[in-house]
């Protein structure tokens, strides 16, 4: 049995010997993903090129390599907006490279 309080906050439940439960609904929260430009260090080309990739993935390659590559922006909260500014940085039309999982439009 399952009740819901006037918010629809809380449900209330018989346990199997008749007693009430009372539990909170299950709420997942809706995950942000964040992009950062950054340029990436290739060996043998000064400058480097501009790339594109989600903030957890800058976190983990400045883990394993701090200060390899130099990050442009961080925080961006569009793909689009990512790649534009990537293309925009110097160079004029960078070839823009997204991470494997990215999305593409």
């Amino acid at each position: 049995m399952t009740e819901t309080d006037e918010g629809g906050k809380q449900s209330k439940e018989l346990t199997p010997r008749g007693k009430e439960h009372t539990r909170e609904p299950t709420q997942f929260p809706r995950q942000v993903v964040s992009w950062v430009v950054y340029v990436m260090t290739i060996h043998g080309k000064p400058g480097g090129l501009n790339a594109v990739c989600e903030q957890r993935e800058w976190e983990e390659m400045e883990l394993a390599r701090p200060g390899y590559h130099k990050l442009v922006r961080a925080g961006i909260t569009s793909e689009g907006e990512a790649e534009r500014l990537a293309r925009a940085g110097p160079g004029g039309d960078a070839p823009v490279t997204a991470s494997p999982g990215a999305r593409r439009p």
